[in-house]
């Protein structure tokens, strides 16, 4: 009764509509996901900051590393006695860099 012209306006608006109706839920869908994902994660980083116990032991292992080479630097520089500071050992700098004191831990 109406015609082909009209039948194919109505097939190419309606294949528009979908598209633009799932292109707005796919839309909502990724936006909450990566809010989600970002709360997720400052929650995870406010979490390791407020750890006492995390950052007590961290703080104990940096401060038994810096009291035993004291103690050796003590021990060297008494049997010598020449009045210079001896250098770090490459075993010594090693350790060091193994240990990791950062807000993130």
């Amino acid at each position: 009764h109406y015609g082909w012209a009209f039948g194919a306006v109505y097939c190419l608006t309606m294949v528009l509509m979908s598209f633009g109706l799932f292109n707005v839920i796919t839309a909502l869908f990724v936006e909450n996901t990566v809010a989600a994902a970002k709360f997720n994660h400052l929650h995870q980083k406010r979490v390791r900051l407020l750890d006492t116990q995390t950052f007590a032991e961290k703080t104990s292992t940096l401060i038994e590393f810096v009291w035993r080479i004291y103690r050796k630097e003590l021990s060297q520089t008494s049997s010598r006695d020449t009045g210079q500071r001896s250098s770090l050992g490459s075993d010594t700098l090693e350790e060091m860099s193994q240990i990791q004191i950062t807000p993130e831990f």
